[in-house]
């Protein structure tokens, strides 16, 4: 039990602290930086102790006939929490380490229960309409002269790296598209012609996002609008729409009905006589 509370501490502490940081260090947070001692190492080799001291109580037990039901029932659960908290251990080597031997058997593993579910996703991207002035630079930038902005997905975290996260992704998921898999988290970035950052579409705890607006000098989420007025300009220049006038409406309406012939149009049954309004019902 106290490694169960030890396994949660560690876990959480782990997405804490590495929930915005912007270098992949939760392997090295976990198992340690190469050749070091790290907690899934301690929990391993404590696992493993607890594992002998079991298998040892129970050989003990069985040869001096002092075993009891209760005491084999109590070890047994012992054991079974020791295997489950094994094999998660045996999944989070796996996951850092692909390329082993075992490795990939061991992901599809965790894949069949359920341990890790993640998947391909569409990177949501809004569709910047030529004809009102955007011009796309590259994968990632879009620029508009009219409205005086420049958007730019830019990176606000890293994740672990590419080839490993697409080796884990095909142990689970063989033959499946790994396309989607990105280098990390992107928020669009708002400048102005000039280069200056107006914006960033993310909140500030990501510690990357904080330290960009506060080297240049803005706020949170476009606290005054600076984005939101240049929209509002552009679009309060454009010309309003004219109605149509009376002839215009009766040349639509004439156009709709081309290709209809009379006899589509015309219904065969009589027409009933509907009552007047100002007669008694």
């Amino acid at each position: 039990m106290g490694l169960i509370v030890f396994e949660r501490i560690m876990l959480l502490s782990s997405l804490i602290l590495n929930g915005y940081d912007f270098e992949p260090t939760l392997g090295d947070f976990l198992y340690g930086l190469p050749g070091k001692f790290g907690p899934w190492d301690f929990m391993t080799l404590a696992l493993a102790v607890l594992f002998t001291a079991q298998c040892f109580q129970a050989y003990k037990a069985i040869r001096l006939n002092r075993g009891s039901s209760t005491g084999f029932l109590l070890g047994t659960c012992n054991i079974v929490m020791i295997g489950l908290l094994s094999f998660g251990l045996l999944i989070n080597w796996a996951y850092f380490n692909p390329e082993k031997p075992g490795a990939p058997v061991i992901n599809s593993s965790a894949q069949l229960l359920n341990f890790e579910a993640f998947g391909p996703f569409e990177q949501l991207r809004r569709s910047y309409d030529p004809q009102e002035g955007w011009q796309r630079i590259d994968e990632y930038t879009v620029r508009n002269e009219l409205i005086g902005l420049v958007i730019k997905e830019e990176l606000i975290k890293k994740e672990q790296p590419l080839e490993l996260r697409r080796l884990n992704y095909l142990a689970r998921f063989p033959n499946a598209s790994t396309d989607w898999l990105t280098e990390g988290t992107y928020a669009n970035h708002y400048y102005d012609l000039e280069g200056n950052l107006l914006a960033i579409f993310a909140s500030d705890s990501w510690e990357i996002v904080a330290e960009r607006l506060e080297a240049a000098g803005r706020g949170v989420w476009d606290d005054d609008g600076e984005v939101h007025k240049r929209y509002k300009k552009y679009y309060a220049s454009l010309p309003k729409p004219r109605p149509f006038t009376y002839e215009e409406i009766l040349t639509m309406v004439e156009a709709s009905w081309e290709g209809i012939s009379l006899d589509e149009a015309v219904s065969d049954e009589p027409v009933q006589d509907q009552p007047r309004l100002d007669e008694p019902q």
